[in-house]
């Protein structure tokens, strides 16, 4: 029983149906998860949990040691990628053959002495983080009794241009003047036709694509977000709502209460758009609280409603827009308050 009012659904079957489309896009290669950052806000046990098992997956990825470390202790038993910057101190004193660290610069291999398992980042224009220079790619590839599983790389944008035909032009040339087998050869954020069009990778890194809020190919949403009227205040005119006289009542009128507020992610730029009633749109008004924010209703709506803030009336897309932030910022700020349902 929830023991607040305010609760966010994750589509397995939807999260599964995204995998397989985007699977069978690019031609049955490996599509890796990418669970950072608590899975983009839908849980990353529950999320890693469902690929631990799929053996078309050979690794799912995460950003940092910490949140790898937490999944395994969680009983995640799939490889693990890293891809952010570990201490190489921290790297050496940790024993679990599950974790791959990705290789930022020929002096961290060095201090690393070769003793784990590693990817080697390739900056081919992003400019964040990987080895630029490819002498020192071909370097680290040859010291004797190294082993490197993959080399990957990240695109600037997704879209088909001239800047990430470059990209993959870069990347291609470096390949072919390494002699080295890699197991995997990866991307990340790339296109998927123009993934097929450079024929050498072996895998697509895919992180919003996968929760269904990119990529186009009929993807479905993996997460909405629901919660209920709590409360129904009779307000008259000239009454205001909210701190600071936020909300002038210019006739008389109903105001509900729902439990979500700013500390739970629930953005006061959520105010720019309505949220949803029983299929009808209602406006927020008085300004969102820290736990609270307060809808103008009418008479039909009812004690214990269910509001929709995140759903097919409101999507993501849509709510992204009018704060002018990207999907990504939106979905990652929903607080560990709001209680996961997993379907």
């Amino acid at each position: 029983m929830l023991t607040r009012e305010t609760w966010a659904e994750v589509s397995l079957e939807n999260l599964k149906y995204n995998y397989d489309t985007i699977r069978e896009v690019i031609n049955d290669k490996h599509v890796l998860p990418v669970v950072k950052a608590d899975a983009y806000g839908h849980g990353d046990y529950e999320v890693a949990k469902l690929f631990d098992d799929n053996q078309e997956s050979p690794f799912i990825c995460v950003a940092s040691l910490d949140e790898a470390r937490g999944l395994a202790a969680k009983g995640i038993t799939k490889d693990i990628l890293i891809f952010s910057y570990v201490n190489p101190k921290l790297m050496l004193e940790e024993n679990n053959s599950q974790f791959i660290y990705t290789i930022p610069s020929i002096e961290w291999y060095k201090q690393t002495k070769g003793k784990g398992r590693f990817h080697l980042e390739v900056n081919t224009g992003m400019n964040r983080m990987g080895i630029k220079n490819h002498q020192e790619v071909k370097e680290i590839i040859a010291m004797n009794g190294y082993d490197i599983e993959g080399i990957y790389t990240h695109f600037v944008v997704p879209q088909w241009n001239e800047q990430t035909l470059q990209q993959g032009h870069t990347f291609r040339t470096l390949l072919e003047s390494i002699d080295y087998d890699f197991q995997y050869i990866h991307a990340g954020n790339i296109d998927y036709e123009l993934f097929n069009h450079f024929e050498f990778f072996t895998g697509v890194r895919v992180g919003l694509s996968l929760y269904g809020y990119r990529g186009g190919l009929g993807l479905k949403p993996v997460l909405s977000m629901y919660s209920k009227i709590i409360y129904l205040e009779k307000v008259f005119k000239d009454e205001t709502v909210g701190y600071s006289y936020a909300y002038n009542v210019e006739q008389e009128a109903i105001v509900g209460t729902i439990p979500i507020g700013y500390a739970d992610g629930f953005s006061r730029l959520n105010e720019r758009i309505p949220v949803y009633i029983n299929n009808k749109p209602y406006p927020i008004v008085g300004g969102i609280c820290m736990d609270q924010s307060m809808i103008l209703c009418d008479e039909s709506i009812r004690l214990y409603d269910t509001v929709e803030l995140i759903g097919p009336n409101r999507p993501l897309s849509e709510i992204a827009d009018s704060m002018d932030m990207m999907i990504y910022e939106v979905i990652v700020l929903i607080g560990p308050r709001v209680k996961r349902i997993y379907l």
